[in-house]
């Protein structure tokens, strides 16, 4: 990695939304029953994905945001 903290700060953000897409299949997957476990798993695990797709990239951006200066 760099030195840079924003280039660090991006990659994190970009594994974040890769891991709630990947969280989204898996749900999607157990859904459609191709993989073997209760329905109820699936769509929680789907809602959960969609959650850290959305919401944590934007929860990281505000936490590590430069404050304005007075």
């Amino acid at each position: 990695m760099s030195d840079d903290p924003a280039k660090t700060r991006f990659f994190i953000i970009s594994i974040a939304r890769l891991l709630g897409a990947v969280t989204v299949v898996f749900g999607l997957l157990i859904f459609i029953d191709l993989i073997d476990a209760p329905k109820p798993v699936g769509v929680a695990l789907i809602l959960l994905g969609f959650a850290d797709f959305v919401f944590v990239p934007r929860f990281l951006s505000a936490q590590w945001r430069t404050p304005d200066e007075p």
